[in-house]
């Protein structure tokens, strides 16, 4: 990778070269796209993390305010959870 690199990868550079411009953009041109898909990576990871954690949130105050509803003879097969019938109402 070569051109414009991220601000916070370039100051993880010069922090890794003690403040040198020319030996932080030397490890940039060595070090910049394995660097950047590893920040990506995280950041990814921390994004998914995040969502995960929302998304249960989400269920369990969705399902406290679901009423567990039951149709006659399995009709209307429409579940949170393949074991419940829920149906969210008022």
């Amino acid at each position: 990778m070569t051109g414009v690199y991220p601000l916070p990868l370039c100051v993880l550079a010069l922090e890794k070269c003690k403040d040198d411009i020319q030996f932080a953009a030397n490890w940039l041109f060595e070090n910049g796209a394995k660097e950047m898909e590893r920040m990506e990576n995280e950041y990814l990871n921390r994004t998914r993390q995040e969502e995960a954690e929302l998304q249960e949130r989400w269920e369990r105050e969705l399902l406290g305010t679901c009423r567990l509803f039951s149709f006659p003879s399995g009709l209307l097969n429409y579940s949170f959870s393949s074991t419940k019938r829920a149906w969210c109402g008022g």
